[in-house]
């Protein structure tokens, strides 16, 4: 519900924050509709709006499948999940089956996630499927983008088998294990297969028995034969069974068989295509869809393909799959490095998600991540980068990508099957076998361990290993527990063959290697233990043998030694040291430059120091390491190619002095204290530090932002160290209690208390700061229609082309046409503060920056010349904080990089400077965030490629800071702040052409945490749009979308709650490169030849929160302060009700800003202003009456109530109800709702005292 009032009742943002019904109010009196039982999404209603359209219907959960596993045949696991599957949707869709039927209307039923596509529904008639018992949902239609191939050039092949092959040891698991996928049957839902091409004709399982049952095209693109019209599918199936027989080995299983499903169109792939092929995985058919049989159903299916933000709408799909005992592998996404990015379908815990690794192991950049939300995703990655297969025409190419990676974990369980038949269907051992092969990559930057981790899941994918490791048909098990002499578990101990064979104890010290029939001899091997060879090992074919072990600790001996100067001043050196062979690493005393280390005797090992200063080489000796013990001492001479150890000149030349050195730690919570200023240098990450010094009496000084800066006088040595450590002192501030609440009625104030106190070691100064928090958005309904303008050659550079033609004009809708901006503009910035609309700098014609500045005030309907800026800016990072408006960064006058910070004051009209950006981009996102001004990429040139900077800049204390990256190089993107985090939407991206392309990517980024995550995409592909946070929402209308081909003026709403994006009306005419403003407000733009000064507003989107400003309802009797050490001070806050215009819940943050290095804390506030009992309630839902005679609520209708002696106007929300409290009185007040498209509706109410009157209000249709 939105409000506005004639007579300046100033319902602000606040104002909309009711999220919780008000005390004493109980709606009653008669209603026109029902609601539905499964209400409609936004955007599928906004579909409906326009006129009949698809969607589907989805019904209650599945049913129990636990059954299908106790099966005793393929054939009969199959028939039991088809059967339950359609007997329990026969059941539940029959009511809706026969209303379709009635309504004469085509649809298609699915069993496999109990659902019905409907063909051309209506609004009326989705209403009505609602309703109906046992309707879950209703949805809109999607598609999904098959991934973007990541163009590669090529790795040679070795011995004419892939490199990615020759990476997972497929080949040499063809030749030992004579495992080549013989028997199994591998799916592929993709774009598609050239069945005849020569890497792929040998194994099609319809190469002859015809292509009933193998063969599915449920869009029908290609006929009665299979085809592919993109080039991935055809690509994918090479990589899982290709192969010539002529030099081609590019597939990991050539000996299985293939059948697909055309589940991709084109390059996009439609939910219902999608879905039906997921189905037919269950049960093929004939060409016609008949005779469906489980029994042929496949082994195993691909699905490299995937979107991140698609929600759980397939999981169902990979249930039942798993349940039939299908093995399901998806592409992890192409969308890394960013952690969160794993494709939503991967994401799922039943499906087998994969990275991608290149020739060398590591993983790809596009990789996509997990995260704590998907945590150990990927599940393991493979070979993906530069992969050479089969592609259409009988060629050969080239392609990197998850997609590439997947077909080859595909691949390996049709290795692995094959070669150990009891696992057919098993999926979970599947897993684990797969699980525990893996190669161990350690990678902690998305999260998790060495051994588990979501960069490289598990590890990296050896086909070798796992079927090594599996229970193979010739294969019997060994298995025992490993101890040491106490009989303590051994954990990591290498057990193995002389034929490569390995697995390693886990933690308990239990060993499991299959072996095949013969005898074996088995190596255990551990460090520091004696090495055990277990001989003669007689192995049955299906049989376990138990061997049990006990390894005795290596006799030790102990090497000690001196690491120390060799060029000079002869000074101990504090040094890291590790040993060849051995796990872990020392390190010396830092102040005697000594080190002690154990080793198993009887050994001779390399042993390297590497000094931990720079202008020193590490240094490798052998040791030999009988059965006494050993000392070696180590000079390490500074490397004189570069001369930069420390008491050295630039010629190498012993300075004369001493070094000192230490450790510098926080006196509060006494860790180290890592970038530490001391002299030149910076402490490290565990505290330690050094500087050399003259001999003689030296100043040590060391600081750190947020701590008292440290002087220490010290003597220092001629030829030596100096130990001297620091501990840097700080405040350290707490605030009590976490939340504070209050309830008082509407017009009074209350107060109440929080006790900051200084728990540190030196005094602290601190300023309250407030933030408003939350609201929600309401949907509006456009009659404007999409405008599409194509355009040609359009770039993002700073300086735009010549202009030609003549403007279109603005056609009519739900936006607002303003007075036009006093020049034409593109490139500018604008913002909304205490009711009025600004907007600063930009380009006149896109030829240089202008210092223009002006202001819109809505009730003069007016522009006014403000100040001018100190220097032009375009497209810089801007925002109202605290009242004040700052621009940082963008192009200058010259079109470069303009550093400096420019803040504007409105209550003086003056301008100031800020500090200067290190980081000034132009085309950057820009967003507020508790009193923050975020500015996220941009474009260091001409936006021919992008960065992935964030920083942060502060106006409290003036300084920038550099948050997380943004998780790929974007410029023009749309961000803002709500609700704690900041939110970034589209943009332009670096392309793997070179260009600039535009995305859909949708970022969050968590303040506390310091993280971005992945959200839901924006429905369609934008850059420069306009944009700006109002309602809680981050608003997005306009710009150049579908790879820059077009400018559109469609606009979409991010509501953070649900992570969803819902239509907003369309703007008048499509422009880019325009500045937004909450309220909602469009200013200036650029049309495909012309810079124009258009200025518009959408009513209803005026909840205006300026971040970090003060809650107007709030205040706090010290909101500065010092508190010295060990002491605190309490604040009085007011919470004052008179602030607020309307009944409800106000919710705001105090964060207790400090000049200290630790996080700062915040106490969560939350007033709740009562209605006084001479107030009165309206309420209501405002109703359609179509055509068919059906009545259905009306979002974005608008409701004026005039009373004479005051006038309030409304829009109704979602679910077409509205709310609105005013003072009672016995005056009878005046009801219009209106919405276009209906015919007015006018009544007349009393809102007495203390009356909660409940007024629906139908609107008849126009035109029936």
């Amino acid at each position: 519900m939105q409000v506005s009032s004639s007579r300046r009742r100033k319902l602000t943002a606040l104002a909309l924050l009711l999220l919780v019904p008000l005390q004493g109010v109980v709606a009653t009196g008669p209603s026109h509709a029902t609601p539905p039982v499964a209400a409609l999404p936004p955007d599928l209603a906004a579909r409906l709006s326009n006129g009949p359209a698809d969607f589907w219907v989805r019904f209650a959960a599945q049913p129990d499948l636990t059954a299908a596993t106790k099966a005793t045949s393929w054939k009969a696991r199959g028939e039991t999940v088809l059967k339950t599957l359609q007997d329990k949707a026969n059941r539940d869709q029959a009511s809706v089956i026969r209303t379709l039927d009635q309504a004469r209307l085509r649809y298609t039923r699915l069993f496999i996630d109990n659902s019905i596509y409907v063909h051309g529904g209506t609004r009326a008639l989705a209403d009505q499927l609602a309703a109906q018992n046992g309707v879950v949902t209703l949805a809109a239609p999607r598609s999904y983008a098959l991934p973007t191939l990541k163009p590669a050039q090529q790795i040679n092949a070795v011995n004419g088998v892939e490199w990615g092959l020759k990476a997972i040891r497929a080949d040499r698991t063809w030749t030992r294990y004579g495992a080549t996928g013989q028997g199994v049957v591998i799916a592929s839902i993709d774009s598609g297969a050239q069945f005849d091409h020569p890497a792929l004709a040998g194994s099609y399982r319809g190469a002859t028995s015809g292509h009933d049952y193998n063969w599915y095209d449920p869009a029908n693109i290609c006929g009665a034969a299979p085809c592919d019209n993109a080039g991935h599918g055809t690509h994918t199936m090479g990589t899982m069974v290709g192969d010539d027989h002529a030099g081609n080995q590019v597939g990991v299983a050539p000996g299985a068989t293939w059948i697909a499903a055309k589940g991709c169109e084109t390059n996009s792939c439609s939910d219902l295509s999608l879905a039906l092929s997921a189905q037919w995985m269950l049960a093929p058919t004939k060409l016609d869809g008949s005779d469906p049989d489980p029994a042929r159903r496949p082994n195993i299916v691909n699905n490299s393909w995937g979107s991140a933000g698609s929600g759980g709408w397939y999981r169902d799909f990979v249930r039942q799959w798993v349940a039939a005992g299908i093995f399901p592998a998806f592409a992890a996404g192409n969308d890394g490095p960013g952690c969160g990015s794993v494709a939503s379908e991967g994401g799922y815990s039943e499906a087998y998600a994969v990275g991608s690794v290149d020739e060398t192991g590591r993983i790809s950049s596009f990789s996509a991540r997990g995260d704590a939300a998907h945590d150990g995703k990927p599940n393991l990655s493979a070979p993906g980068q530069a992969i050479r297969s089969s592609v259409p025409g009988s060629r050969y190419g080239i392609s990197s990508g998850t997609s590439m990676a997947t077909p080859h974990v595909s691949g390996t369980v049709a290795l692995l099957w094959s070669a150990a038949p009891s696992l057919i269907g098993d999926v979970a051992a599947t897993r684990a076998v797969l699980d525990a092969s893996a190669h161990d990559h350690a990678d902690d930057t998305c999260g998790g361990t060495a051994a588990v981790n979501n960069t490289y899941g598990e590890g990296t994918l050896d086909a070798f290993d796992a079927v090594s490791n599996a229970p193979r048909a010739a294969a019997g098990l060994v298995t025992g527990k490993i101890s040491d002499a106490t009989g303590k578990a051994l954990p990591n101990v290498s057990v193995s063959t002389p034929d490569g064979n390995t697995v390693t104890a886990d933690a308990d010290g239990n060993y499991k290697l299959y072996l095949d029939e013969g005898t074996h001899d088995v190596t255990l091997a551990l460090f520091g233990y004696d090495t055990q060879v277990l001989t003669g090992l007689v192995i049955t074919r299906q049989s376990t043998t138990t061997k049990n072990a006990t390894l005795a600790a290596t006799p030790r001996s102990t090497v000690t030694g001196l690491v120390r100067d060799a060029s000079g001043h002869g000074w101990p050196l504090y040094s890291k040291v590790t040993v060849e062979g051995a796990p872990g690493e020392w390190f010396t005393n830092p102040s005697t430059g000594r080190f002690t280390v154990d080793l198993p005797a009887g050994t001779t090992y390399k042993v390297s120091v590497q000094p931990v200063y720079p202008g020193y080489a590490a240094t490798t000796t052998e040791i030999e390491v009988g059965h006494a013990d050993v000392a070696k001492d180590f000079g390490v001479p500074i490397d004189s190619a570069n001369c930069t150890a420390p008491g050295y000149d630039a010629e190498c030349q012993k300075i004369r002095g001493g070094l000192v050195q230490g450790r510098i730690t926080d006196a509060n919570t006494r860790q180290p204290v890592e970038g530490a200023t001391v002299a030149d240098g910076r402490s490290r990450a565990d505290g330690f530090y050094y500087a050399f010094a003259p001999t003689g009496t030296t100043r040590l000084t060391a600081t750190k932002r947020g701590y008292q800066p440290l002087n220490k006088s010290i003597a220092v040595d001629p030829d030596w160290t100096i130990q001297a450590n620091v501990a840097l002192k700080a405040g350290r501030l707490s605030m009590t209690p976490g939340t504070v609440a209050a309830t008082v009625q509407l017009g009074k104030a209350t107060t109440s208390q929080v006790v900051i106190t200084n728990t540190g070691t030196a005094p602290a100064t601190y300023k309250l700061g407030e933030s408003q928090q939350g609201s929600r958005i309401q949907s509006l309904k456009s009659n404007t229609p999409v405008r599409r303008t194509p355009v040609t050659g359009l770039t993002p550079g700073r300086i735009s082309g010549p202009v030609s033609g003549t403007p279109a004009a603005p056609a009519a809708g739900s936006w607002v046409g303003l007075p036009d901006y006093p020049s034409t503009i593109q490139d500018n910035v604008a913002g909304w503060s205490k009711g009025r609309l600004y907007s600063f700098g930009g380009t006149l014609q896109g030829y240089g920056a202008t210092t223009d500045a002006y202001s819109y005030d809505p009730a003069a309907l007016a522009w006014k010349q403000l100040a001018p800026m100190p220097e032009g800016r375009q497209r810089p990072a801007a925002g109202f904080v605290d009242g004040k408006y700052f621009v940082v960064g963008g192009w200058g006058a010259q079109a470069g990089a303009a550093k400096k910070t420019l803040i504007y004051d409105p209550a003086t009209n003056l301008w100031s400077t800020g500090a200067d950006n290190p980081k000034p981009w132009g085309a950057t996102g820009s967003a507020v965030l508790d009193g923050k001004l975020y500015s996220i990429g941009g474009c260091t040139g001409d936006c021919q490629s992008a960065t992935s900077d964030v920083m942060v800049y502060d106006p409290t204390t003036n300084r920038f800071s550099q948050a997380a990256s943004y998780p790929e190089p974007v410029s023009w993107t749309s961000c803002g702040g709500i609700n704690g985090r900041v939110y970034c939407a589209g943009g332009l991206i670096d392309g793997a052409s070179g260009r600039p392309v535009s995305t859909k990517n949708t970022y969050s980024y968590d303040a506390k945490a310091n993280t971005w995550t992945r959200v839901a995409d924006l429905p369609v592909d934008l850059w420069a749009s306009s944009h700006a946070v109002a309602n809680g929402t981050l608003m997005v209308s306009g710009g150049a979308a579908y790879d820059s081909s077009v400018l559109t003026n469609e606009g979409f709403g991010y509501d953070p709650d649900l992570d969803r994006w819902t239509a907003i009306p369309n703007a008048t005419q499509g422009v880019f490169r325009g500045a937004g403003a909450c309220g909602l407000y469009r200013v200036g733009g650029k049309s495909p030849n012309f810079t124009l000064p258009i200025a518009e507003s959408l009513p209803g989107y005026d909840d205006c929160e300026e971040a970090g400003s003060d809650a107007p309802w709030l205040s706090a009797s010290a909101p500065t302060g010092t508190i010295p050490a060990k002491s605190s001070v309490t604040v009085t806050l007011t919470l004052d009700g008179q602030q607020v215009s309307q009944p409800g819940v106000y919710q705001a943050r105090l964060t207790l800003g400090e000049e200290t290095p630790y996080p700062a804390v915040a106490t969560d506030l939350t007033l709740t202003a009562q209605a006084p009992a001479s107030w009165a309630k309206l309420s209501g839902v405002v109703s359609g009456k179509q055509c068919d005679g059906s009545v259905v609520p009306l979002p974005g209708a608008t409701i004026a109530v005039d009373r004479g002696t005051g006038s309030w106007t409304l829009t109704s929300g979602a679910d077409g109800g509205y709310a609105l409290w005013v003072p009672g009185s016995k005056a009878k007040a005046g009801l219009i709702a209106a919405l276009p498209e209906y015919r007015p509706a006018s009544l007349t109410v009393v809102l007495r005292q203390g009356a909660a009157v409940v007024q629906p209000v139908t609107l008849q249709r126009l035109g029936c």
